[in-house]
């Protein structure tokens, strides 16, 4: 798929974190990276984190960041090859979230919690094959835009030493900016989990 050069990436990265403690309940948290490629060039990306434990057992907690896709091998070099060609001119992806989460803790028992948190991205330069103006092949571009919203419930019980049981379920309401209609992708999901040593 790709061309007959030999296809070698350097990376290297450096990255900060701090957290500091606000007072008795209140925490909050900060962290950078940087990271450079070889083949596309650098990006930059943080986590902003907030934790406040409003009682012994209820915990509210919010985070924000970006974050980032390299381009694949494929999508950047891919040649001879009459159903896709790479670009060498690709970005990476980029993520941009919002989170918030409140976690209950014994509301039933010592041994069951809960969670709930709401969730907010927005994804932007997604790499998707269209075609190229002159020859019509589909080529790698940076055209995609996605916004979504949605939220995640959780419980977890221990019944005893030896049983446990926990469930999830999630639900997403994502559009395809660009066209409008909405990606392919699951928007509700739900798992249960039976663990029993």
């Amino acid at each position: 798929l790709v061309g007959s050069e030999m296809c070698i990436r350097d990376s290297y990265y450096a990255s900060l974190q701090d957290e500091w403690t606000l007072n008795d309940s209140i925490h909050a948290s900060v962290g950078l990276r940087y990271d450079d490629y070889s083949d596309f060039g650098s990006t930059t990306n943080y986590r902003l984190g907030l934790v406040w434990h409003l009682s012994e057992k209820t915990t509210l907690k919010a985070f924000s960041g970006t974050a980032y896709r390299a381009p694949g091998f494929t999508e950047l070099f891919a040649r001879n090859n009459p159903a896709a060609t790479g670009n060498e001119n690709l970005s990476p992806e980029t993520l941009r979230t919002l989170e918030t989460g409140l976690n209950f803790n014994y509301l039933i028992s010592e041994n069951f919690s809960s969670s709930i948190r709401v969730f907010n991205y927005s994804a932007k330069d997604l790499i998707q094959f269209v075609p190229a103006p002159i020859s019509g092949v589909q080529e790698a571009q940076n055209i995609g835009r996605q916004d979504g919203t949605g939220f995640e419930f959780m419980t977890q019980w221990k019944a005893n030493k030896q049983l446990s049981i926990s469930a999830n379920y999630s639900y997403l309401d994502s559009e395809d900016k660009d066209n409008n209609n909405t990606p392919d992708i699951p928007t509700r999901m739900a798992n249960l989990g039976i663990n029993w040593r």
